[in-house]
């Protein structure tokens, strides 16, 4: 599964996943990562036989460069997907196993997709990534027609895109994600009382303190709109029986 050697580098790629001019620095958490996938170690180890799909290294006069081998520029992508949903050593991971059973699809388990801890929950819920979008993910792992190395895993963020540029956010800065959950958690807890005003007003306060745009916050909204509404018509339709 090696291919020729392609003119750039896994950060080249990785930039034009993330949609970053030439200019901008990958986040850094992101470059560790990907480097930990694909170039730390020993390259000759069994555990990690599978970077011989994705790269070919080039001495250079003072470090090694990594290129990535034509047509195999979507296992950079998929690796920044795979991160993203379970980090970087089960990345790691799922790129071997899924080497190992090129020959053997059947004995391939994803079940590491469906394992969430409560950091990786509540930027789940912030950025509205519902399981839909992850069991697309562990479709197309599991398809016959699929290839890791070669073909683009829908995106965690979007049913419609391959966008990945919310990473950004999540890996430029700290989020204080579980601030925004029990501000969204007080939000729901008016609307279920039809305190929609109170409601609207703490979803307003959120939405300003937020370093990224929530989802969540716009579903919200649209349901207490929708609820505003048909109130407004219930009291029309009162209105036009007494008079």
């Amino acid at each position: 599964m090696t291919g020729d050697t392609g003119i750039l580098t896994i950060g080249e790629h990785a930039q034009w996943f993330l949609r970053l001019q030439k200019k901008d620095r990958l986040p850094k958490v992101i470059h560790d990562a990907l480097q930990n996938i694909f170039t730390k170690g020993n390259n000759k180890a069994e555990s990690i036989a599978f970077r011989k799909a994705v790269i070919t290294s080039k001495e250079g006069a003072h470090n090694s460069k990594h290129l990535v081998n034509d047509g195999s520029e979507h296992a950079i992508y998929n690796a920044l997907c795979l991160i993203y949903l379970i980090g970087t050593r089960e990345t790691k991971k799922l790129f071997q196993q899924y080497y190992e059973t090129i020959r053997s699809p059947d004995k391939r388990d994803f079940s590491i997709l469906n394992r969430e801890t409560q950091q990786r929950y509540l930027a789940y819920f912030s950025l509205g990534i519902m399981n839909v979008n992850v069991e697309n993910i562990r479709q197309a792992l599991e398809s016959d027609d699929f290839d890791l190395f070669k073909d683009k895993l829908p995106s965690p963020f979007s049913t419609e895109s391959f966008d990945l540029t919310p990473m950004l956010t999540v890996y430029g800065q700290d989020i204080p994600w579980q601030d925004y959950l029990t501000k969204y958690q007080q939000a729901e807890t008016c609307y279920e009382h039809k305190k929609y005003e109170q409601a609207s007003q703490l979803l307003d306060e959120l939405a300003q303190t937020t370093v990224l745009r929530l989802p969540v916050i716009d579903a919200l909204r649209r349901k207490i709109k929708a609820e505003e509404n048909e109130a407004e018509d219930a009291w029309d339709f009162f209105q036009q029986l007494i008079t």
